[in-house]
């Protein structure tokens, strides 16, 4: 199970959980109560939420290699993340999505695959893949700009964004 925590001003918060039973929760933290978000083809290995333009969405990542956006208001499917596209670098991940997160308007997905990709969040096109594990890569996430990778080969890779590549190795 994956769980986020959903901030929303003037409201509770809502926790959102993902499942192996392959549905998106929201609870209401002051009731209790749950509602299906989306249910998703295969179980739900990570996901994040984000707003663009006031619209919040949820990113799901399952079995299945490409990313899914929903509408968290209306749980309608708003894009599969592709993987090549003009102007784009390369293909999408061909293994299960471990770990995601937004920043800076794009979405960075972490695979079994050992890659980490970059996607344009508004077109869900394939912007860069970042290859340096050998191992499934488990975690993505962001400190002051930095990009920073955890793989199940007990290493941690920070990265140059613009040029693709790791700067430091954590091992």
């Amino acid at each position: 199970m994956v769980l986020k925590v959903l901030e929303r001003p003037g409201k509770p918060p809502l926790l959102v959980t993902g499942s192996k039973d392959t549905t998106v929760r929201s609870w209401d933290l002051s009731t209790g109560e749950s509602r299906v978000v989306c249910t998703c083809s295969t179980k739900v290995l990570s996901m994040d939420i984000t707003t663009i333009e006031g619209i919040t969405y949820v990113i799901v990542g399952c079995r299945d290699p490409k990313p899914l956006m929903y509408n968290f208001d209306t749980g309608k499917l708003v894009r599969a993340f592709s993987g090549t596209s003009a102007g784009g670098s390369g293909e999408g991940h061909y293994d299960a999505i471990w770990d995601m997160c937004v920043e800076e308007g794009f979405l960075y997905t972490a695979s079994k695959d050992t890659n980490v990709k970059q996607w344009n969040i508004h077109n869900g096109h394939l912007v860069a893949s970042f290859e340096g594990h050998q191992d499934s890569v488990r975690s993505v996430g962001f400190w002051e700009g930095i990009m920073y990778t955890a793989s199940c080969e007990n290493k941690i890779l920070n990265w140059n964004l613009e040029e693709g590549h790791p700067i430091y190795n954590y091992a």
